[in-house]
C-alpha cells in the first residue's frame, strides 16, 4: 500500500495485494521517505497528546492543518507510486486518512478513487476507477492509539481533530511504471480534511510531491 499526499505528501494511502488482509502493505509513501515517524507518517509527538494520544502538529514548512478532499466539493488529492521493473502488482485495496473537526464519532461514509498512468496535471490518463463509485468498505478511528491533528498555537492536547481511516476494496493489476492515485472522501457532516505527512519532532523537510 501507499500513503497519499499533497505538495507535501498527504496521509494516507496504503496499497495491498491478495491474499493478505489489512496490514500487508506493498507500498507506503511515509516509509519510502525515510524521515517520518510511525505510525502513518503523521505523528510528530508520540504519546504527547491528551490522555497519552499521539499528536500530529503543524510544523514548518506546513501551513495548513489539512487539505480538502471532500466529494461535496471540487477538490481531489493525488500522489505517485512506482511499480518496480520486473514486478506486477495486483492491488486489492487502499486506506486513506482524514479528520472531521469536532467529530465525536467516525464520519467517513464513502470514498472514490482513480489510478492514472502519469501525472494527472501533465497528460496522464485514467487506467482504473472513476469519480463516482463508492469503494469504501469500512471506516473508523485510527488506533489502537488515537491520533489528533493539532495546531502550533493550540498546543499538543487539543482533541477536536481526531484522525479517521477509510478502507476501500477494488481490483486492478499494474505492470512496471510510475502511477498516480487520486481520491475523494465523503463525511456525514460535510467537511473533512487530509493531514500532510510530517517529520517526527518537526523540521523543514519537504515530505513529498503530491498534488
Amino acid at each position: 500500500m501507499q500513503r497519499v499526499g499533497l505538495c507535501l505528501s498527504v496521509a494516507v494511502l496504503w496499497l495491498v495485494v491478495p491474499p493478505v488482509a489489512w496490514g500487508g502493505l506493498i507500498y507506503d509513501n511515509a516509509s519510502s521517505l525515510g524521515t517520518l515517524s510511525a505510525p502513518y507518517g503523521i505523528v510528530t509527538n508520540p504519546g504527547a497528546g491528551a490522555g497519552g494520544a499521539d499528536s500530529s502538529q503543524v510544523v514548518s514548512p506546513e501551513l495548513a492543518l489539512g487539505f480538502g478532499a471532500n466529494s461535496a466539493g471540487p477538490h481531489r488529492l493525488a500522489d505517485d507510486f512506482t511499480v518496480p521493473v520486473g514486478s506486477q502488482w495486483n492491488l486489492t485495496g487502499a486506506r486513506f486518512l482524514a479528520y472531521t473537526t469536532f467529530a465525536t464519532s467516525p464520519t467517513l461514509t464513502a470514498a472514490n478513487l482513480q489510478i492514472w498512468n502519469g501525472n494527472p496535471m501533465t497528460g496522464g490518463t485514467v487506467v482504473f476507477g472513476d469519480t463516482t463509485t463508492n469503494r469504501q468498505t469500512g471506516s473508523g478511528w485510527v488506533g489502537p492509539t488515537a491520533i489528533y491533528r493539532v495546531s502550533t498555537s493550540g498546543g499538543l492536547l487539543a482533541t477536536n481533530r481526531r484522525i479517521q481511516y477509510s478502507d476501500t476494496a477494488f481490483s486492478v493489476t499494474l505492470g512496471p511504471g510510475t502511477y498516480w492515485i487520486d481520491f475523494q472522501l465523503t463525511s456525514s457532516t460535510g467537511a473533512l480534511f487530509v493531514p500532510p505527512l510530517s517529520v517526527s519532532g518537526g523540521g523543514s523537510v519537504v515530505t513529498g510531491n503530491a498534488i
